[in-house]
């Protein structure tokens, strides 16, 4: 997984192996874990928020993580043919 000082705005990354988006945020969320995280935009709608005033996206598209669950690289959006049933339970895991 990566560092927050290796991690950029607008990134590719990838959650756990399941989850894939953009990087939107990178910083300080009280409300949501201590120290920093990595705000993100989900290419599909499985996040719980919508940026949360802290950026933009389409409603369940963002989420907020801590820096080692997210790992940047060339990630390809998935469609919904990529994503197994079995996602929904990490969803609501989360």
């Amino acid at each position: 997984m990566a560092k927050a000082s290796n991690i950029k705005i607008n990134d590719r990354c990838e959650i756990s192996g399941r989850r894939r988006g953009v990087v939107r945020f990178i910083g300080e969320k009280f409300e949501k874990a201590a120290g920093i995280v990595i705000g993100i935009e989900l290419d599909e709608p499985f996040g719980d928020c919508d940026g949360d005033g802290e950026f933009e996206c389409p409603k369940s598209h963002g989420i907020f993580l801590n820096v080692m669950d997210v790992e940047v690289g060339d990630f390809p959006v998935l469609g919904f043919s990529d994503i197994e049933d079995s996602d929904e339970l990490w969803k609501t895991n989360m």
